[in-house]
C-alpha cells in the first residue's frame, strides 16, 4: 500500500463534517439569528458568534473555515491520482499546510473560548475535525530522507531498474517532502495564524447594529392584543384607554367614584382591596388617564406610554423601548449602560421595558424565531409574569422590581422574586393579577412584538430606529445615544 492511502478517506469525511457545520455557522452569522440546540450546561453559542473573536475585519470566521476545509477535501484527491513525484510532493505539501492551519486556528479559538467563560459546541467540532485531520495527515506524510534523493554515479542503470518497478510515476519513493520543506510549511502556517490574530485584534468590531423602522403592515400579522384599530388618526385610541364614566344615580349619588388603573368603576360599597389595581380617586366628571402616543410602526396605530411600565420620567424629552427578557445576560448587560444613560442625561431620556420571555412555555414564537428553551432560560415566563404583574397591580412599584431583578449577574431565584413582589404589592392582590387575562395578554404582545423586529433580545427602539444586540460599555451606549438622539450630559 502506498504511503497515505489509509489515510485519505478519513480525511475527507472530516474535511466534509467539518466544511458542513462551518457551512452552518455562517448562514447563522449573516442571517444573524440564534443558534438552536446551543444554550444549556454552560454553552453559549449566540455569545462565541456575537464575540470580537468571531470576525475577521468584519468577515465572519467561518468563511475562511469553509475554504480551508473545501481546499482540504479537493487535494486529498490529488493525493489519490495518478502523476510525478512533483505532483505528488505538491500535493503533501498543501494538504500539510492546510491541516495544520486547519489545526492551529482550531486550538487558538478553543483556547479563545475557555478566555471568554463560553464555549461552542459546533465551533468545538468543527476545531476538533481540524485537529483530527492534521494528526492524520502528520502520521501518513512521507518524509524523504537524504539519500533517497541522491543516485549512486556508478551504478545509474540499477537505480532506473529499481524505479521502473515501483510501478507508476506515483508510486516512486521520490513522491514525499523533505524535512526542509517541513519546516518552510511550518514557518506559513505560522504566518498564517499571526496573520489571523493580528486581523482580529486590529479589526473594529460591534456587538449591535442600528437599523431604521421598517413598515411592517403589509408584511406581518401584528397581534391585536398590543395594538388596537383606530378609525380616527387624530384621536388614536388604545386598548387600555379609561372607559368612559356615567354619572351615578341619585339613589347610589357619592361625592366620589372610584376607579381602577384601566378604568373599570368599582361596584358601589366595594372596598378598595376588592381592585387589585392601582386606584386612583377622582371627581364626578370625567378624568382622562395622561397620554403620550408612540409611533413605532408607520402603517400601525401608536402605543400610549403612560400604559406600560417605565424607567424614568414619561415626560422626558426622548423615548426608548427595550423588549427584553430577565434571563438573558446580554439583556442584563444593557439594564446597567442605560442606567448609566439615565444618570448622565436625566429626564432627557426614559425607557419603556417590554418583558419578555425566550421560552417554550408561554412564548410561541421560541421554537423557530428566538430561541429554544435551555437550563438558562427554563424561568423565563415567570419572571416576565411577576414584572407585568406589579406593573397592572401598582405601576410605582414596577421600577423597584426591575432594578432588584436586574441588580445581579444573575436573576435571584423564583422563590426570592414573588416574596420580593410580594412585599412589595401585596400577597392576595399579585395572586390575583397573575391568575387574570392581562398579564398573559400583554406578554403575548411582547412576543409579537419582538419576534416583528428581530430574532434577538434584547431589542432598543429609539427615535424610529432600532438597535439590534448590545453596546459593550456604558460609554459606547452613551455614544450612541448622544448621535442617535442629540441628547448632552448634564452639567
Amino acid at each position: 500500500m502506498v504511503p497515505g492511502d489509509w489515510v485519505v478517506w478519513p480525511v475527507r469525511l472530516l474535511a466534509l463534517a467539518a466544511f458542513s457545520i462551518v457551512s452552518f455557522l455562517t448562514w447563522i452569522s449573516f442571517r444573524g439569528s440564534s443558534v438552536p440546540g446551543c444554550g444549556f450546561g454552560g454553552l453559549d453559542c449566540d455569545y462565541v458568534l456575537a464575540s470580537r473573536w468571531s470576525k475577521w475585519f468584519g468577515i465572519p470566521i467561518s468563511v475562511g473555515g469553509l475554504l480551508v476545509y473545501a481546499a482540504i477535501f479537493g487535494v486529498s484527491w490529488l493525493l489519490t491520482q495518478p502523476g510525478t513525484p512533483r505532483r505528488q510532493t505538491c500535493g503533501w505539501l498543501a494538504i500539510l499546510f492546510l491541516s495544520l492551519l486547519a489545526a492551529g486556528s482550531g486550538l487558538w479559538f478553543t483556547a479563545l473560548q475557555i478566555g471568554l467563560g463560553e464555549f461552542c459546541v459546533y465551533c468545538l467540532l468543527t476545531h476538533f475535525c481540524g485537529v483530527a485531520i492534521a494528526g492524520f495527515v502528520i502520521a501518513a506524510v512521507p518524509f524523504l530522507r537524504h539519500c533517497d534523493r541522491v543516485r549512486s554515479p556508478h551504478a545509474p542503470e540499477i537505480i532506473v531498474e529499481q524505479e521502473r518497478s515501483l510501478g507508476p510515476p506515483h508510486q516512486t519513493s521520490n513522491a514525499g517532502i523533505r524535512i526542509s520543506q517541513f519546516a518552510l510549511v511550518s514557518g506559513l502556517v505560522f504566518l498564517g495564524l499571526v496573520t489571523l490574530v493580528a486581523g482580529q485584534l486590529l479589526s473594529p468590531h460591534e456587538t449591535f447594529q442600528i437599523e431604521p423602522l421598517a413598515d411592517a403592515g403589509t408584511t406581518t400579522e401584528l397581534a391585536g392584543e398590543f395594538f388596537s384599530e383606530t378609525g380616527d388618526d387624530e384621536h388614536p385610541t388604545s386598548a387600555t384607554t379609561p372607559l368612559p364614566l356615567t354619572q351615578p344615580s341619585p339613589a347610589n349619588a357619592s361625592h366620589e367614584v372610584r376607579m381602577g388603573r384601566h378604568g373599570a368603576t368599582l361596584p358601589t360599597g366595594a372596598s378598595v382591596l376588592d381592585d387589585p389595581v392601582d386606584v386612583a380617586t377622582i371627581s364626578l366628571k370625567p378624568v382622562v388617564r395622561p397620554q403620550r402616543w408612540l409611533t413605532l410602526i408607520p402603517s400601525r396605530p401608536p402605543m400610549n406610554m403612560y400604559d406600560y411600565p417605565v424607567m424614568g420620567n414619561r415626560e422626558a424629552t426622548h423615548c426608548l423601548i427595550k423588549i427584553m427578557d430577565y434571563t438573558c445576560k446580554h439583556c442584563r448587560e444593557m439594564h446597567h449602560h442605560l442606567e448609566t444613560a439615565q444618570k448622565r442625561y436625566g429626564r432627557q431620556i426614559a425607557v419603556v421595558i417590554l418583558p419578555a420571555a425566550l421560552s417554550l412555555k408561554c412564548n410561541k414564537h421560541a421554537k423557530n424565531k428566538i430561541e429554544k428553551d435551555s437550563l438558562d432560560h427554563k424561568d423565563a415566563c415567570y419572571y416576565a409574569h411577576l414584572a407585568i404583574a406589579v406593573q397592572e397591580v401598582d405601576e410605582t412599584k414596577f421600577s423597584t422590581l426591575h432594578r432588584y431583578l436586574m441588580a445581579e449577574k444573575r436573576v435571584p431565584p423564583v422563590s426570592e422574586a414573588v416574596k420580593f413582589a410580594a412585599d412589595l404589592v401585596g400577597t392576595d392582590a399579585l395572586r390575583r393579577e397573575l391568575k387574570g387575562a392581562a398579564v398573559r395578554k400583554q406578554l403575548h404582545a411582547n412576543h409579537d412584538l419582538a419576534i416583528l423586529y428581530s430574532h434577538r433580545l434584547p431589542i432598543l427602539i429609539l427615535a424610529k430606529q432600532k438597535m439590534n444586540g448590545y453596546p459593550k460599555t456604558s460609554e459606547e451606549m452613551c455614544q450612541v445615544l448622544e448621535k442617535v438622539l442629540g441628547v448632552k450630559p448634564l452639567d
